[in-house]
């Protein structure tokens, strides 16, 4: 426009431009495009506005949102695209895990998990249980009931390296440790939690999930072979490292809710009969001694979070292990 010659009605350049400056009837001076809409409507062409509409580009989130264009839609489709492996690269970089890989991880169909329930089935059934029993300990003290649900389904991967030589996985028939020392019989006990943690560095587990794997049993022993060899070898003097777990203990609150919860629920299982004192007696004993052996000093979990724990575990138990009534048989 800045190069079109301004011309007369006649055809001639104008050079005195104030002189054709366009007045209303009061002689106020029209604006360009008013006076070319009034020269429109002498023609009949068109009508002119009440008002020029300006709207200037609005950046508002709320308002793209609302009335979202073609290129508000092309960017939230692109970043929509891109949220997923922005998480795991954020993930990654920054040392976090998310509730979403968390939840992605408890998917019992997952690759780890679905072998687990084939190689050592009794070990996977005792997971899943301690981990409902401590998603509700955290969900009632206000820890993280999903950190911890995803921790306990995978604290005893490392059992399918030898599944038959825990209890839960043994249906009868020969002893595997028949025919072995005590000692090495703790040492394949107590090697679960390495080999958990080879296995879960493998498949690349999240470090937070493998600390569960180190800290459920702390720098617990292998009691049963311990106190064993101590009473077939009374006047030596024990060694306690081939007995005792690598550790460390529990430093986090989701991981002394899965030792309480992990140590009662396999104890349970031994239970001869399974009435409330037998099974309030039983936690008690558990979690108290665990107390004092100093397992959660280096944890951020109080006395009052350890009673609601108990109530928990002792309340769960006995609706696990409820009687049911003994149906009576038809007389013919």
């Amino acid at each position: 426009l800045l190069t079109v010659t301004p011309r007369d009605e006649n055809g001639e350049p104008v050079t005195d431009l104030e002189s054709r400056i366009v007045t209303d009837a009061g002689g106020t001076e029209l604006k360009a495009w008013y006076a070319l809409a009034s020269y429109l409507e002498e023609q009949g062409t068109v009508t002119p506005p009440e008002s020029r509409k300006t709207e200037a580009a609005s950046w508002n989130p709320a308002a793209l949102l609302a009335d979202p264009g073609a290129p508000t839609l092309l960017v939230l489709g692109v970043l929509l695209l891109l949220a997923y492996p922005l998480m795991y690269v954020v993930e990654k970089a920054f040392g976090f895990t998310s509730n979403v890989t968390l939840i992605e991880l408890s998917n019992t169909n997952g690759v780890l998990l679905r072998r687990l329930s084939e190689e050592a089935p009794g070990t996977f059934q005792h997971s899943i249980t301690v981990s409902n029993l401590a998603a509700e300990i955290a969900n009632r003290i206000g820890a993280n009931s999903t950190l911890v649900r995803t921790g306990a389904l995978y604290h005893d991967i490392g059992k399918m390296k030898n599944p038959a030589f825990f209890t839960e996985n043994q249906q009868g028939g020969v002893n595997p440790y028949d025919n072995l020392t005590d000692k090495e019989s703790a040492q394949i006990i107590v090697e679960h939690v390495v080999n958990g943690v080879k296995l879960a560095e493998e498949n690349n587990l999240p470090v937070i999930i493998r600390d569960f794997i180190l800290t459920h049993h702390g720098h617990g022993m292998a009691k049963y072979f311990y106190i064993k060899y101590q009473n077939e070898h009374p006047d030596e003097i024990v060694d306690k490292e081939p007995f005792t777990y690598p550790g460390p203990n529990p430093y986090t609150r989701e991981q002394a809710i899965l030792m309480m919860a992990d140590s009662c629920e396999a104890a349970s299982h031994s239970l001869k009969d399974y009435s409330d004192e037998s099974i309030t007696k039983l936690v008690n004993q558990i979690i108290d001694g665990q107390v004092d052996a100093g397992f959660f000093t280096e944890a951020a979990i109080t006395f009052r979070d350890i009673s609601e724990a108990k109530t928990v575990l002792i309340d769960r138990l006995k609706a696990i292990y409820h009687t049911r009534i003994k149906y009576p048989k038809l007389n013919r």
